[in-house]
C-alpha cells in the first residue's frame, strides 16, 4: 500500500464512510459473520483516480481482517506466505472465497429506474404483473451473476416466484420476444443481454481488477448456448478479443429460438381457432341419447355403475338448463364423475322417485322441465324451486 493511499485512509471523510458501511452491515463480517475481529470496509472494485470515500455504498462491504487479507489474495492472484494453508487447502479456500465474494457483490445488484419507467418498464407493464416479477427475479435472484448469463433451473424459478411452470415458461418466452431476456430449456441457462452493462459498466479494460473475475466466469460458461451472443454484445466493450468460441457452441442467432417462438405462436392461434370452431359446432342433447359402448367401457374401467340412473339425471339436467356440447359422451362421463344426480351419495334418483323432487337440484330441474318452466337469467335454484311450488299450488287450487 503506497504512503499516499495510507494517508487517504486517515482522512475524516473515509473514516465517516467506513463507519457508515459498518453500521449498514451490523458491525459484522459479511463473509464469515465474525463480530469479534477487527473490521475493514473493503472495496469490491476500484475506479482510477477515485478517492476511497468517493465510492457508492454498493462498492463497499464489511469484512474482518482475515477475510480482507484473503479477498486481496483472491483478487490479485498470489498467496500471501503468512496464510497457513498448503496448496490443496489454498485451492479449496480460493474457490470458496470466490463464491463468498460473488455473493457479497450480488447483495448489492443494481436495478436501473428504467426498469419501471423507461421503454423497458413500458414493455414489462404490457406483459402483466407476473412477467414483471419474473423479469425482476432474473435481475436479482441468488443464482444471477454480474454477467447476466447463468444457470437457473426452471423449478427454482417457479418455487421462488410462486409461478406455475406453464405460466412461467410462457412469460419467459414473452420476455424473449421483447429482447429483455432469453431462456434455454435444454441447458437451463438464462441470458439477460443488458444486465452486464448495468452491473459492470459500459466498458471494462484489462487493467481493471474485475476483468480477471469476468474471464473466470466466462471460462465456465463456454458451453452455454448464449456464450457467443454475450461475446458479440461485449467483446469490444470489455476487451474480450482473446476469448475463443468452441465450434459446437450455437449462437443465439444460429439456434432456432425465433423459429420456435413463431411456431408456438402459430400453434396457439390454431388452438384458439379450433376452440372457436368447437364452440360453433356444439349441439343440444341429441334425440335418443343413450349410454354408448365407449361410456360403458370407460365407466367399467373407473368402477362406476348404475349408468341408467346417471343417464336419467344427466339428460334431465341438460334439457332443463339447455346445455350444448360438442362431445356428449365426454360430457356424460364428466357428469358421472361429478355425480350430478347424487346417485352415489343417495340423494338423487331415489328422492325424486319418492316424490321429494324439491330436495335435490336434479329433482327441481326435472320438475321444472316437466312443467315446461324455464329458469330465468341469474335465477338461483332456490328461487326456481319456489316458483315451481307456487305453480303447483295454483294448479291444486
Amino acid at each position: 500500500m503506497s504512503a499516499n493511499y495510507s494517508a487517504l485512509l486517515k482522512d475524516p471523510r473515509w473514516q465517516r464512510k467506513r463507519l457508515e458501511i459498518f453500521q449498514r452491515d451490523g458491525f459484522a463480517c459479511r463473509l464469515c459473520g465474525a463480530t469479534d475481529r477487527t473490521l475493514n470496509a473493503h472495496h469490491l472494485w476500484y475506479d482510477r483516480g477515485a478517492k476511497p470515500w468517493e465510492y457508492d455504498e454498493t462498492a463497499l462491504v464489511t469484512v474482518c481482517d482475515e477475510c480482507h487479507e484473503e479477498l486481496h489474495v483472491a483478487r490479485f492472484g498470489d498467496f500471501i506466505p503468512s496464510l497457513p494453508f498448503n496448496e490443496a487447502q489454498r485451492s479449496t479456500r480460493f474457490a470458496t472465497l470466490c463464491r463468498h465474494w460473488e455473493r457479497a457483490m450480488r447483495d448489492y445488484a443494481k436495478v436501473s429506474p428504467q426498469f419501471w419507467t423507461g421503454d423497458t418498464g413500458k414493455f414489462l407493464r404490457g406483459l402483466g404483473p407476473r412477467a414483471q416479477v419474473i423479469a425482476m427475479y432474473l435481475m436479482t435472484c441468488p443464482s444471477a451473476t454480474m454477467l447476466g448469463l447463468y444457470y437457473l433451473p426452471l423449478p427454482t424459478l417457479c418455487h421462488e416466484t410462486a409461478s406455475p411452470s406453464k405460466e412461467a415458461l410462457k412469460d419467459l418466452r414473452r420476455l424473449s420476444q421483447g429482447g429483455f431476456s432469453y431462456y434455454d430449456e435444454a441447458s437451463e441457462h438464462v441470458f439477460v443481454p443488458e444486465m452486464a452493462r448495468f452491473q459492470i459498466g459500459e466498458s471494462l479494460t484489462k487493467r481493471d481488477n474485475r476483468h480477471k473475475a469476468l474471464l473466470r466466469e466466462l471460462d465456465a460458461l463456454k458451453k452455454s448456448p448464449f456464450f457467443k451472443h454475450f461475446l458479440d454484445r461485449y467483446r469490444d466493450a470489455y476487451e474480450l478479443h482473446d476469448l475463443t468460441i468452441e465450434p459446437s457452441t450455437p449462437s443465439l442467432f444460429e439456434a432456432p429460438l425465433e423459429p420456435l417462438r413463431s411456431q408456438e405462436q402459430e400453434q396457439e392461434k390454431e388452438q384458439k381457432k379450433e376452440k372457436a370452431t368447437r364452440r360453433a359446432r356444439a349441439t343440444p342433447l341429441p334425440e335418443g341419447f343413450a349410454v354408448s359402448p365407449r361410456v360403458e367401457a370407460w365407466a367399467k374401467s373407473k368402477g362406476f355403475d348404475r349408468l341408467d340412473e346417471h343417464l336419467d339425471a344427466f339428460t334431465r339436467k341438460a334439457r332443463a338448463k339447455g346445455y350444448t356440447y360438442v362431445d356428449w359422451d365426454s360430457a356424460f362421463e364428466e357428469a358421472i364423475r361429478e355425480d350430478w344426480g347424487g346417485i352415489r351419495s343417495g340423494k338423487g334418483r331415489s328422492a325424486t322417485a319418492n316424490g321429494d323432487w324439491a330436495s335435490t337440484e336434479a329433482g327441481i330441474l326435472a320438475k321444472g322441465a316437466e312443467l315446461r318452466m324455464a329458469r330465468r337469467d341469474g335465477e338461483g335454484v332456490t328461487l326456481y324451486r319456489d316458483r315451481i311450488k307456487q305453480r303447483l299450488e295454483r294448479r291444486a287450487a
